[in-house]
């Protein structure tokens, strides 16, 4: 699709939902990528850059599907990823590896049975330690 001087390619991406789709500015190398990529909070963002973490929350999540459609988004060599929640990131390697073992280390440990456990033994499983994550900021 041509918008003024921009060429826009639409992109199927499901993993997160079914009906997500990604659109890639040509000209620009940036991607609009709804939840497909992840989320990032500029307040968590630490001494190694950017933070995100998968979105996950739809009935219809699908860890593989997620993790082509990351490769996908990369495969287009983008500069940047703009996502719904909330911000433009742009250390794209390190984000995309980061959030493609998040939802590996989700899925093994939904396919262990872990899921059912409770929110303490599914963090365990999922980030290796009962730490509840980072100190949130108050604002």
């Amino acid at each position: 699709m041509t918008l003024g001087a921009s060429t826009l390619t639409f992109l199927h991406t499901p993993g997160h939902a079914l009906h997500h789709v990604s659109i890639v500015d040509e000209e620009a190398r940036g991607i609009f990528a709804g939840d497909t990529f992840g989320v990032s909070y500029r307040e968590l963002d630490g001494p190694r850059g950017e933070f995100i973490f998968p979105a996950t929350t739809p009935v219809h999540f699908d860890p593989d599907a997620a993790h082509a459609s990351i490769d996908r988004l990369m495969a287009e060599r983008p500069t940047a990823i703009y996502l719904t929640h909330y911000s433009r990131v742009a250390d794209l390697e390190r984000l995309a590896s980061s959030v493609i073992a998040t939802k590996a280390r989700r899925s093994r440990c939904r396919s262990e049975g872990r899921r059912s456990a409770g929110p303490p033994a599914r963090h365990r499983c999922v980030h290796g330690s009962a730490n509840t994550g980072p100190p949130m900021r108050s604002f």
